[in-house]
């Protein structure tokens, strides 16, 4: 079994691209999963342990070994029963977890869709205006457009901590990481699953993208339905032109760009 991640930046595709891959009857891509929190998890515990510390000032060799080979052991078991060739393991946790993604899986590979900083926070936005009867934050500053989007931005919430991570990526500029523009996704899906296909070095699979149908399995209730994954079915459509000055004002615009100045020079997004 072969397994891949696929990290990437909110509202950008992910869902619709793990859509399409579960098409082709040799491949699964995962609902958001758990492992890069498991994974991050292990090595935090094995690296403040007076044990493990002991065993790395004896053999380091060994130790790194048996570590890696053990988380390795750990995600291909969890995966296992899928009985698939291709297994996508999908999660934005691996934007910073791929560091000992690639340690323990050199050969793979990780996708990371991404998309306009302006359209992602305008989706978010927009799926707040339509559950304002469900909102946790008990902050009177989170109950405004500024605060809401200060709050995304920062570095432990669902944007900042994706683009932190995808920055980092590509300051690295890691041939086995490929990212995929939302953008062109929609606009010519068969041509970016070629791409895609060629970058993992397996043979095209025709993909239907006029009848895409729903395999995600995320517990979007828990999350009040601000980011559902159920709308990325149907037919492959090009991104309609929204306006996102309907739900982002100007300043807060200006702040998104600012913010997101490396990330857009590299894409184009201006």
């Amino acid at each position: 079994m072969k397994i891949h991640a696929m990290g990437g930046m909110p509202r950008s595709g992910s869902t619709l691209l793990c859509n399409i891959l579960n098409q082709n009857p040799k491949l699964h891509a995962s609902s958001t999963s758990v492992l890069p929190a498991i994974v991050n998890s292990v090595v935090r515990t094995w690296s403040s342990s007076p044990e493990v510390k002991s065993e790395l000032n004896n053999n380091r060799k060994k130790t790194e070994e048996r570590s890696s080979r053990s988380l390795r052991a750990f995600i291909k078991e969890w995966h296992k029963g899928l009985e698939k060739e291709i297994v996508f393991d999908k999660s934005r946790g691996w934007n910073i977890n791929f560091l000992p993604f690639f340690d323990m899986f050199p050969e793979s590979k990780i996708i990371v869709p991404v998309r306009d900083l302006r359209a992602i926070t305008a989706s978010c936005e927009k799926q707040h205006r339509k559950t304002p009867l469900f909102d946790d934050s008990d902050k009177p500053v989170l109950k405004t457009l500024f605060g809401r989007v200060s709050r995304l931005f920062s570095n432990q919430d669902i944007i900042g901590s994706a683009l932190m991570g995808a920055e980092d990526m590509l300051r690295r500029n890691d041939p086995r990481v490929l990212f995929l523009q939302y953008e062109s996704l929609v606009d010519n899906p068969e041509s970016v699953m070629k791409q895609l296909y060629k970058h993992l070095g397996e043979e095209y699979y025709k993909h239907d993208f006029e009848n895409i149908k729903n395999t995600a399995k995320d517990p979007d209730g828990f999350y009040l339905w601000k980011y559902p994954h159920n709308k990325a079915t149907g037919k492959v459509v090009p991104q309609e032109t929204e306006n996102y000055q309907k739900y982002l004002s100007k300043d807060v615009v200006e702040e998104i760009m600012k913010r997101g100045q490396f990330y857009n020079s590299q894409f184009g997004y201006f």
